[in-house]
């Protein structure tokens, strides 16, 4: 039954993927977007990577929502050369660049794909990070770092660089985006 669930959940995700490309709309555009975000949420907590579907909840569906809709109220709706009466003569040259990325996007989909035949099995006891890796962490985590839980010690210790230097990356972005629509603000 799990997996008729993930089935269903991954080809909603390709349908807001294809929906987020294909709306004209920006707003519409970004409603679908946030869904797929959601999607993906969900999907992370399914397979069992609670933090990343925590941080896809928080920072995809909810964060960049916001910011989006935000960008998009504080922007005009039309180039100043259509507002003026003069066709905007770069318009239909850039819809034909909006084939490029797809194309890239399906070669590297297909690359990913390619490369997980050599991924362990789904929950394999055998694969080298539960033999190795994850028994490590059981047997010396509490010992190494004197942190009582587990999972804390694992993302706040072991993999401390990385966790750090995700949160710089969205605390960055945050940063930016708020400027850039401040300075927006300001001038008008």
């Amino acid at each position: 039954m799990i997996w008729q669930i993930d089935l269903f959940l991954l080809i909603l995700v390709v349908i807001c993927g294809f929906g987020t490309v294909a709306t004209r709309g920006l707003l519409s555009s970004t409603i679908v977007f946030s869904a797929y975000s959601f999607l993906m949420c969900l999907l992370y907590a399914e397979m069992g990577a609670v933090d990343v579907a925590f941080t896809e909840a928080v920072v995809g569906a909810g964060i960049s929502t916001i910011f989006f809709i935000a960008a998009l109220f504080r922007s005009t709706r039309r180039s100043p050369l259509i507002i003026r009466g003069v066709d905007d003569p770069h318009h239909f040259k850039d819809q034909g660049l909006k084939l490029l990325p797809l194309g890239l996007s399906f070669i590297t989909g297909a690359l990913l794909f390619y490369g997980m035949a050599d991924f362990p099995r789904w929950g394999d006891p055998g694969s080298q990070p539960n033999t190795h890796v994850s028994a490590y962490y059981i047997k010396n985590a509490v010992r190494e770092t004197h942190v009582p839980n587990l999972v804390t010690a694992v993302l706040g210790d072991y993999r401390g660089y990385d966790t750090m230097f995700e949160l710089v990356v969205i605390y960055c972005a945050g940063v930016s985006v708020v400027s850039i629509l401040k300075q927006e603000g300001e001038e008008s």
